[in-house]
Protein backbone atom coordinates (compact mmCIF):
# COMPACT_ATOMS: atom_id res chain seq x y z
CA UNK A 1 0.00 0.00 0.00
CA UNK A 2 1.76 3.12 -1.04
CA UNK A 3 2.37 5.84 1.43
CA UNK A 4 1.54 9.45 0.80
CA UNK A 5 3.46 12.59 2.43
CA UNK A 6 1.69 15.36 3.90
CA UNK A 7 2.61 18.47 1.91
CA UNK A 8 3.19 21.13 4.07
CA UNK A 9 2.39 23.88 1.91
CA UNK A 10 -1.65 23.61 2.64
CA UNK A 11 -2.63 26.43 4.84
CA UNK A 12 -5.43 25.29 7.27
CA UNK A 13 -8.83 27.11 6.17
CA UNK A 14 -10.57 29.60 8.45
CA UNK A 15 -14.06 30.57 7.53
CA UNK A 16 -15.53 32.92 9.56
CA UNK A 17 -18.39 31.61 11.65
CA UNK A 18 -21.18 32.96 12.17
CA UNK A 19 -20.81 33.67 8.51
CA UNK A 20 -22.11 37.98 7.84
CA UNK A 21 -25.62 37.51 5.89
CA UNK A 22 -28.57 39.87 6.04
CA UNK A 23 -32.16 38.62 6.13
CA UNK A 24 -32.79 39.99 2.69
CA UNK A 25 -30.20 37.82 1.33
CA UNK A 26 -31.73 34.95 3.26
CA UNK A 27 -35.12 35.77 1.79
CA UNK A 28 -34.47 36.60 -1.44
CA UNK A 29 -35.60 33.46 -3.33
CA UNK A 30 -38.66 32.85 -0.92
CA UNK A 31 -39.93 36.83 -2.11
CA UNK A 32 -39.47 35.27 -5.78
CA UNK A 33 -41.53 32.42 -5.17
CA UNK A 34 -45.05 32.16 -6.07
CA UNK A 35 -45.55 29.51 -3.21
CA UNK A 36 -48.07 30.32 -0.35
CA UNK A 37 -46.16 28.56 2.57
CA UNK A 38 -42.34 30.08 2.71
CA UNK A 39 -39.93 28.91 4.66
CA UNK A 40 -36.39 30.33 6.05
CA UNK A 41 -33.42 28.33 5.37
CA UNK A 42 -31.58 27.17 8.22
CA UNK A 43 -28.26 27.67 9.80
CA UNK A 44 -26.59 25.36 6.95
CA UNK A 45 -27.74 26.77 3.87
CA UNK A 46 -27.19 30.41 5.41
CA UNK A 47 -23.88 29.58 6.12
CA UNK A 48 -23.48 27.81 2.13
CA UNK A 49 -24.56 30.96 0.88
CA UNK A 50 -22.47 33.16 2.66
CA UNK A 51 -19.32 31.36 1.76
CA UNK A 52 -20.52 31.03 -2.06
CA UNK A 53 -20.45 34.89 -2.21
Amino acid sequence: MPRYSRSTSIKPLTLPFPPVITIEELLANAVKSKKANVTIPNSFIAYRMALHR
